[in-house]
């Protein structure tokens, strides 16, 4: 019966098999070469995303849309429980992860250029009655130790540039970003812990080569500065990591930087063989 039929109760008990696609794990999920792109650049589909760019010498405005697939590894949550989940993540990606402002110094054209960015996510939900859209990111939430590549399976979330898929921790789903309180405007938790949003965003930006701000400082092909990262929200930033040394991270915050925004740019143009890679 598909899914339309069911009634609002039937939908609300569904339980969801393990790993609800028919994708195993350890398939690759590389996004490899599917990337199409105009000639100047300004509209990129790679993979699941789509980025359109616009504007002029003063100003550039990013648009940044995802496609992507939410599902239950757990095999414990309803369908009402991942459509609250789908409700939440898409409008914290539209309205505080994937948006800003700011000023960026372009070399090229040796001046100031103010830059922007929003973003739409796009999330449907895997389920027994729903074949997996291999087109899309695939967000897999993913039993408490059994996260890959993390220490013991217990690491929070984990995806890779380059690759369509996000993995989440469940314990990620007991909580939601702060409202007041000393933690509010970072994303964390009342008592600072990893929320939904913030560790979706955190790595769904990991797979267009963003990484976690200490290791960006030191990055070879595409560094930013940490002045840079300083002089923009007081130091605070979506991809700096939600702990730090075992305890919350105070440099946690919800918002990337225009710098950021031009990594992801020139990592697709050296995708796609328009630049080479800094040395």
């Amino acid at each position: 019966m598909p899914v339309s039929e069911l009634s609002a109760e039937q939908k609300g008990k569904q339980k969801l098999p393990p790993g609800a696609d028919p994708l195993k794990v350890s398939e690759s999920y590389c996004i490899g070469g599917n990337m199409q792109r105009n000639a100047d650049g300004s509209a990129v589909d790679y993979g699941p995303w789509k980025i359109r760019k616009s504007g002029d010498e003063d100003r550039m405005h990013y648009s940044l849309e995802l496609d992507a697939m939410l599902m239950d590894d757990t095999g414990r949550l309803s369908l009402d429980e991942l459509q609250a989940y789908k409700t939440q993540l898409e409008s914290s990606f539209e309205n505080t992860y994937a948006r800003g402002e700011g000023w960026y110094f372009d070399e090229e054209k040796n001046k100031r250029v103010h830059y922007s960015w929003t973003g739409k996510l796009n999330l449907q939900i895997a389920h027994a009655n729903v074949a997996a859209n291999t087109d899309c990111m695939h967000v897999r939430i993913r039993p408490d130790g059994e996260v890959p590549n993390t220490e013991g399976g217990k690491g929070m979330g984990y995806a890779q540039a380059g690759y369509s898929v996000v993995y989440l921790n469940e314990k990620v789903l007991n909580h939601a970003p702060a409202v007041d309180g000393i933690f509010k405007g970072s994303g964390l938790g009342m008592f600072g812990q990893p929320s939904l949003e913030r560790t979706f965003s955190h790595h769904v930006f990991s797979t267009l080569n963003l990484m976690e701000v200490e290791r960006q400082t030191q990055e070879r092909h595409f560094p930013i500065s940490r002045k840079r990262f300083n002089e923009f929200h007081e130091g605070k930033n979506l991809m700096e990591g939600s702990r730090k040394f075992g305890q919350p991270n105070p440099k946690a915050g919800n918002s990337l930087i225009p710098d950021q925004l031009k990594v992801m740019d020139e990592w697709m143009d050296v995708r796609w063989g328009k630049k080479k890679m800094k040395s």
